[in-house]
């Protein structure tokens, strides 16, 4: 109408996104807006969110386990989100994300309660796909059991106890499937107890035939694996599934575990125990 409305950003701040409440103000709004502020193309609609339009100047925010709910109806949505409280899942039945594809920024808050399921821990996301996961502390539960494409872990930690009775699994990833999996700057700080299975490790469970490339940059184990069986190691569990794709040791794409794996500036101030081999990379080959 004729109200003029301004907005005024102050300390070196800045506006990401702007949207009109309706679609007929959009083009209005367009020739007001100056410098790298957004406008969105569509009048706003946080959809139950918190706030936010889903890019990612404006991504969508999440304040409690119901907007949690409705994200993962939505994660597989290649959009931005953005974790702005602490989230205690411990009245909540179903908390694990079944697909994501996009980016999730936990913005360094809490992910607590999620509850377990038979194997004696659950997964905080099943499958994850082309996305970024960063600034997240999680406790008691396993990240992620399979990552497929381009997928960026970063500033991530692991804190309290895993029980672990089956094969591989880890606190971060069970199954790095293909593509390229990197893991910058996340830190172990959970004791591990693995009472089954032949391999055990704290980062990476199984490396897939068709993998390009994992990567660890700045990450550093604090806390404890006490495996009462087999393999062991810090990084990687088991990399000879990778191995058998080929008669010559290699994967799908001709590469052999030093072409695929790459470690910098990652230490172990921890313990790492098991019976038939402890190692610092890899447990098995």
């Amino acid at each position: 109408k004729d109200n003029n409305v301004s907005v005024e950003v102050k300390d070196n701040a800045s506006l990401g996104a702007v949207a009109a409440s309706e679609d007929k103000v959009v083009e209005s709004l367009k020739t007001v807006v100056s410098g790298k502020t957004e406008v969105m193309e569509e009048a706003a609609n946080s959809n139950g969110f918190a706030g936010g339009f889903g890019t990612e100047k404006a991504p969508y925010l999440i304040d409690n386990s119901n907007q949690w709910s409705s994200f993962i109806e939505k994660a597989s949505n290649g959009i931005y989100w953005k974790v702005i409280s602490d989230l205690d899942f411990s009245k909540v039945t179903k908390a694990t994300v079944p697909t994501f594809n996009g980016t999730i920024d936990f913005d360094n808050h809490t992910i607590k309660g999620v509850q377990k399921s038979s194997l004696h821990y659950s997964f905080l996301f099943d499958d994850v796909k082309n996305a970024t996961i960063k600034n997240l502390n999680f406790y008691d539960v396993a990240l992620i059991y399979n990552t497929y494409g381009k997928v960026l872990l970063k500033n991530i930690n692991a804190y309290g106890e895993l029980l672990v009775d089956d094969n591989n699994t880890t606190p971060f990833v069970f199954y790095a499937g293909n593509g390229q999996l990197e893991f910058n700057n996340c830190d172990n700080y959970m004791l591990v107890s693995s009472v089954g299975g032949s391999c055990a490790a704290l980062y990476v469970g199984t490396l897939g035939n068709y993998l390009d490339e994992v990567k660890f940059i700045d990450c550093d184990n604090y806390g404890d694996l006490i495996h009462s069986a087999g393999y062991s190691s810090m990084l990687i569990s088991n990399g000879h599934s990778c191995l058998t794709a080929t008669v010559d040791g290699k994967n799908n794409f001709g590469k052999s575990l030093k072409d695929i794996i790459v470690v910098n500036n990652c230490h172990n101030y921890g313990k790492i125990a098991g019976i038939e081999n402890v190692a610092l990379v890899i447990g098995h080959t």
